[in-house]
């Protein structure tokens, strides 16, 4: 067998550089006289880790390289989960691993989406081993009993998707409770309750740490109102399917998002992946807002709609 090439990788799965020696007297050097030089392993790991995020579709083929490849990439090949669903699109096949083998990388797991129907001991085992979960996304008409006391128990959970009459098992309570300590961490809360009223979602206004919130067909200006007024750390409010016009509220923090069900499995794929989801659009078209606010304050701010995760207009 011949000497590898210039940045071929060896049989243990290292990655060497070839460095030949100039030519003498117009011959090039014999295979003796090459010299090997192998990467730093802290170079090494940035190369494959690089390669890896630009490339998430590959990550399973370059943890086949080496045991230490196995070990650098599974953060990133575990880090976000998807259930249910995915299995029939294979650029998503990634996102869905092995549920038996969820032991060995419930550890890396830091987004998690779950939506239409789950089985109950599929999803409380996901929430029990993934600990180190920051965002969770359950798009279900139905939550299991337990969902709420699991979900309390990740400490590192400050952004939720939920149906809240669904996390509270259908309980009619006006407002709803929300003094469980889940969600006096969370920054940023998407509420997929349909025709909310400020009469359920006035206990909004006990988190402290809320920022960002995401409500579902709203037609009540009353409602955002109060919530524009009482949940004083809002920076953002993003209104999906609303049937709102144009005029209709006056607040620049308010934006209003039109996507899809498979646009919102895209983005939330971005955000996963470090990539702009439409809440950095939301950001950055509020400040827009604001600098022209500044500049030539309007009469009525102009709603805006966010129609994909890259794209709005005022």
């Amino acid at each position: 067998m011949g000497e590898p090439s210039q940045g071929e990788t060896t049989s243990d799965g290292s990655i060497i550089l070839v460095e030949s020696k100039p030519p003498v007297n117009g011959l090039q050097p014999t295979c003796t006289e090459i010299s090997e030089q192998r990467l730093p392993c802290e170079l090494e790991q940035v190369i494959f880790e690089l390669v890896a995020l630009a490339n998430r579709s590959e990550i399973p083929t370059l943890m086949l390289v080496s045991q230490r490849t196995r070990i650098w990439l599974a953060k990133y090949l575990y880090s976000a989960i998807i259930r249910r669903g995915m299995t029939g699109d294979p650029a998503r096949q990634t996102y869905n691993p092995p549920t038996a083998a969820l032991p060995s990388y419930a550890r890396h797991v830091n987004y998690l989406l779950v939506y239409f129907v789950i089985e109950t001991d599929v999803l409380m085992s996901h929430l029990s081993q993934c600990l180190n979960l920051t965002n969770v996304a359950m798009w279900c008409q139905s939550l299991p009993e337990g969902t709420l006391a699991a979900l309390s128990a990740l400490p590192a959970l400050v952004q939720l998707t939920v149906n809240i009459s669904a996390l509270m098992n259908g309980a009619e309570s006006d407002p709803y409770d929300l003094s469980d300590p889940l969600f006096g961490r969370l920054t940023h809360l998407d509420v997929l309750d349909g025709c909310p009223s400020w009469s359920k979602l006035s206990g909004l206004q006990t988190l402290v740490n809320l920022t960002h919130l995401g409500l579902t067909d709203v037609s009540d200006v009353v409602l955002l109102g109060e919530i524009m007024k009482s949940c004083t750390k809002l920076s953002a409010v993003v209104l999906h399917e609303s049937g709102l016009d144009e005029g209709d509220y006056q607040d620049v923090r308010i934006v209003q998002c039109q996507f899809k069900t498979a646009d919102y499995v895209d983005d939330w794929i971005k955000q996963a992946e470090g990539r702009r989801c439409f809440w950095d659009v939301v950001e950055d078209l509020i400040r827009e807002r604001r600098n022209k606010n500044s500049q030539n304050p309007p009469e009525v701010s102009k709603k805006a709609e966010v129609n994909d995760s890259q794209n709005c207009s005022m």
